[in-house]
């Protein structure tokens, strides 16, 4: 295959000059350089003339009514002229500069533009012939397999690999790019055309795979090679005899090493002739886009969360930007947000759309425009925007340019998916703020043909945010069709990216967005690695769950049930019942209604608190002594501020309300107040749950991440202890007054710091039963609370088991069917291949249009051959890897059941020839994934330490935080 990329090119080198004729050519650019040349000053101020003129005009006219009229002006006209010629001369100077780095970068991508194909068409050739450079003879000269000319010239190029270094004389033609001949030796080079420095495939891809694991940056990587392999071969030497720094040159060889592969995967993708669907289950998660076998299977919802970040960010100031921003596909491209928001105005114009306010969105600390405006103005990408589906998996990405939140992005992803999928398939959306999304597009009435098919939710933990009615609408823990999602894939996944916020924070923007791209497709890969054990963690965990309900509704089913008049056990029934009628007369109560009660209660906490004061006041009877003059002071200070809090509630609320001191109004006032302590406690549980949240990821944390919870924590201890013991007096006060029967039950005790740090957010405790004038089982009882959050349970993870089952299903029948298009692909290219060299007509024009260089079809399928034989050998080995966790996992679904899935004959299949190759039929047994595997590297100082151990230093119970699901 000698002249498959022969591809005749002018030389780079270039023709000598005299040296007078260098010199002179060396003057003048000097000359231009500095700003000196003559075509510069000849009239370098003429342009501007006029307006200097009248400017100076202006300042030397002097007015009536200046107190120094009269006196003569200083003359600075010359010095001004002065500076304004020395300023253009400058921005001279900078623009010619610029221009220049822009022709340059520009060329040299366009360089790069003209040799990839070719290059990738060489890089599959070499990397099949050495077997991806393992052989021995690997980095031997293998040019002559695209070049057998004579014409020839050498040219020193410094060679580095993983284990040594060298400055080499290599051999170069005028026929084939200078990339190509390096790539013969086993080398990339970095720079397009006659490049100096080459790095070898060995060190391209350890760092890759280092990378993916570590992100460790380049400078210390270099660093490091550097002094390791000056140990071994001799160092390469500057003219001035210090080491090279390889940096940069590292930095563009890896950009263009990670251009090889992703065109390498896309060919992959086009010979296979995939749909947009099928390329998301082979790259994002086969288990939400992979397609059952079983017709008689009912498709299950794709579930899919929406976040943003605004800690990935780009600097302005950081590239000059002088290519066209090149999106990767893994992201929304810009054309489709300009599109989205283009089609938001559109209807916000025909529907009359106003902008309001949200009570939800300003809770939320989402992120906007005015809050952030100080950060942002020094960036050109503000953060991102990303979606997964509730295996982790990413789905797509969105750069965020320009400002905040907005929801052009989000809706741009959501149009992307319902594209994707197949027309009639539900999408649910769980976002933190998914019922402010909802009421944005119902209000401007979008996705009108989609409707029936979306459902939006909120992300569990942001849903405490929310207040009760909202949960009760959005949360995914309280509606039917989200199993134990949690909506919370995101968070995991920006900590997984967060160690490349300080390098792509100052990188070029192209780079940045390759970088995350090509972390995510890593992030991907490793979770499709692994989905089969994750089904299996949260078949347990889901069975776990289901075992602790079962528990609690086996304790209660036993009592007696005192809102019975049939004097009745408990039952399942009667608590769904009794969900049924909270959630009913929770919708019964406006926004409005509720706001007035919160004002309330506020009015009434500043009574108490200043009736409180008052009577600390009488009764410090000993008022000559002066030890308690410090505290008299500090007494009258508080309760001057209590009016002056009570006032501008009364003022609120349209004066004092009086009708509040009316003895019907006496119990709705005692639980008013303990509602409003309870809310306060509320807010207090997130915000401790939030500096906890590290914890609920599942994997090692650094001390130095443990020291910043313990410290957090330890803040926030003495408000959380004043709220209880408000609390406590409030709860104590109103049971006493109104319900003295229910003051020595056990969950009206006196809450400690304790009881309270351990209780979870979903804990029936924080349910409003308070704030409702209701006498109904739900509002009086703890037991009837504590049975219907145990039958919320038990439905959630009903609904688990069955979409479980579903996925291990798609996952099952994507491999089966991707297996077998990959054989019938490589059965069809090895027949076109003996048509064609057979020489029958009409077999050259099957592949597509995959640029590998100038060459024939029949060529281009002897290089893809090989490729897709790699490929199908390694989706052979992801099969083996989910095997034993295929058959545990079906067993444990199908109980027994007979094993009728074309998957297990499959598996024979491969199984045996696997051994035929004396290849081991197991494996060992790997740790499970757990959610929170993914944060690789976000707390990298210090001791590693276990989660539970903390959770044990801090005198906490596992389950609060609920860790690894």
């Amino acid at each position: 295959m000698p002249d498959i990329f022969r591809r005749r090119r002018a030389s780079h080198t270039p023709n000598e000059r005299p040296i007078q004729e260098r010199l002179m050519v060396l003057e003048r650019l000097q000359q231009l350089s500095q700003g000196m040349d003559p075509r510069m000053l000849i009239e370098p101020t003429i342009a501007t003339a006029g307006t200097r003129r009248e400017q100076h005009d202006e300042e030397t006219q002097q007015s009536l009514q200046d107190e120094n009229y009269g006196n003569q002006l200083d003359n600075t006209v010359d010095n001004k002229d002065g500076n304004i010629q020395l300023n253009i001369i400058e921005e001279a100077q900078a623009y010619h500069t610029e221009m220049n780095q822009k022709e340059r970068q520009n060329r040299t991508r366009t360089q790069w533009e003209d040799v990839l194909p070719a290059l990738h068409g060489a890089y599959l050739l070499l990397k099949t012939h050495t077997k991806n450079w393992t052989l021995p003879n690997s980095f031997s000269n293998h040019t002559s397999l695209f070049c057998d000319c004579n014409d020839s010239s050498f040219r020193t190029v410094d060679l580095i690999d993983l284990n040594g270094q060298c400055r080499k004389q290599i051999r170069f033609c005028s026929c084939t790019s200078d990339l190509l001949h390096l790539l013969g030796h086993g080398y990339l080079g970095s720079s397009p055309v006659a490049p100096t420095t080459a790095f070898s495939f060995n060190l391209l891809g350890f760092h890759n795979h280092l990378w993916n694991w570590c992100t460790i940056a380049y400078h210390p990587f270099m660093q490091a090679m550097r002094s390791w392999l000056e140990e071994r071969s001799p160092p390469l030497l500057t003219a001035s005899g210090k080491s090279r720094d390889f940096r940069t040159n590292f930095s563009a060889t890896v950009d263009i090493y990670r251009n090889l592969l992703n065109r390498t995967e896309s060919m992959a993708n086009e010979v296979l002739e995939l749909t947009r669907q099928e390329r998301l289950a082979r790259d994002t998660c086969p288990a939400c886009f992979g397609k059952s076998i079983d017709a008689a299977d009912t498709e299950s919802p794709l579930i899919i969360c929406l976040d943003g970040n605004f800690q990935q960010r780009h600097h302005a100031a950081a590239s000059k930007n002088y290519h066209p921003l090149m999106t990767p596909s893994k992201f929304v491209q810009p054309e489709a947000v300009a599109a989205m928001d283009s089609t938001i105005e559109l209807h916000e114009h025909l529907n009359h759309v106003r902008p309001t306010s949200d009570k939800c969105a300003e809770a939320h600390k989402a992120a906007d425009d005015t809050r952030n405006q100080s950060t942002w103005k020094a960036c050109d990408d503000t953060g991102l925007m990303g979606c997964c589906c509730r295996h982790d998996a990413v789905v797509s990405l969105a750069n965020i340019s320009g400002g905040g939140e907005k929801r052009k992005y989000p809706l741009a992803i959501l149009n992307q998916i319902i594209s994707s999928v197949e027309p009639g398939r539900g999408i649910r959306v769980l976002y933190n703020i998914g019922c402010t999304l909802k009421k944005f597009i119902l209000l401007r009435d979008m996705f009108r043909e989609e409707r029936d098919r979306l459902t939006f939710g909120t992300s569990v933990f942001h849903s405490y945010v929310h207040n009760w009615k909202c949960q009760i609408e959005f949360s995914p823990r309280f509606n039917e069709g989200w199993g134990l999602s949690d909506g919370e894939g995101l968070e995991r996944l920006w900590s997984f990216l967060s160690p490349l916020i300080s390098s792509l924070r100052y990188s070029t923007r192209n780079h940045r967005l390759a970088a995350l791209a090509h972390k995510v497709d890593f992030h991907n890969t490793r979770g499709i690695h692994q989905i089969v054990q994750w089904l299996r963690q949260k078949h347990r965990i889901a069975s776990a769950k289901q075992l602790d309900a079962e528990k609690t509704l086996g304790s209660l089913i036993v009592l007696r049930n005192p809102f019975d008049v049939n004097e009745g056990m408990y039952t399942p029934d009667f608590f769904k019942l009794q969900w049924t009628d909270q959630v009913n007369f929770q919708k019964g109560h406006d926004d409005a209604q509720t706001e007035e009660n919160e004002r309330l209660a506020s009015f009434l906490d500043q009574e108490a608190t200043l009736t409180r004061l008052r009577s600390e006041l009488n009764n410090m009877v000993d008022l000559f002594n002066p030890s308690s003059y410090n505290r008299i002071l500090e007494m009258v200070h508080e309760f001057a501020t209590a009016e002056e809090r009570q006032r501008a509630i009364a003022t609120n609320l349209g004066g004092v309300p009086m009708h509040l001191t009316g003895p019907n109004d006496k119990e709705r006032n005692a639980r008013l107040l303990v509602w409003h302590a309870k809310s306060r406690l509320y807010v207090h549980a997130v915000e401790l749950h939030a500096e906890r949240q590290p914890l609920s990821r599942g994997t090692p944390v650094g001390t130095t991440l443990t020291t910043r919870i313990l410290a957090a924590m330890d803040r926030r201890k003495k408000p959380i202890q004043t709220s209880l013991k408000k609390f406590n007096i409030y709860r104590t006060d109103y049971l006493t007054r109104f319900a003295p029967n229910c003051l020595t039950l056990p969950e009206n005790q006196p809450l400690t710091y304790h009881t309270f740090s351990n209780l979870s957010l979903d804990h029936a405790f924080w349910q409003d039963v308070y704030l409702y004038h209701s006498r109904a089982p739900w509002a009086l009882s703890a037991d009837v609370r504590k049975g219907i959050q145990a039958v919320l349970v038990m439905d959630r993870t009903a609904e688990e088991f069955v979409m479980i089952r579903q996925e291990l299903n798609n996952v099952m029948s994507w491999a089966v069917n991707h297996h077998q298009k990959i054989c019938e692909r490589i059965d069809n290219i090895e027949l076109r291949r003996d048509a064609a060299v057979n020489d029958i007509d009409g077999t050259n024009e099957w592949l597509p249009d995959i640029k590998l260089g100038d060459i024939d079809n029949t060529t281009k399928m002897q290089l893809v051959l090989p490729i897709l034989v790699e490929y199908k050998a390694r989706h052979e080995a992801l099969m083996i890897n989910w095997a034993l966790d295929v058959v545990e996992l079906w067993d444990q679904i199908h109980e027994g059941d007979n094993r009728e899935h074309s998957w297990f004959n499959l598996m024979d299949c491969i199984a045996d020839q696997h051994v035929r190759r004396d290849e081991p039929a197991g494996r060992d047994e790997e740790p499970v994934r757990r959610e929170g595997d993914d944060n690789v590297g976000a707390d990298d100082a210090g001791e590693e330490l276990d989660p539970a151990d903390v959770l044990s230093m801090l005198d906490l119970e596992a389950g609060v935080v609920d860790i690894a699901g």
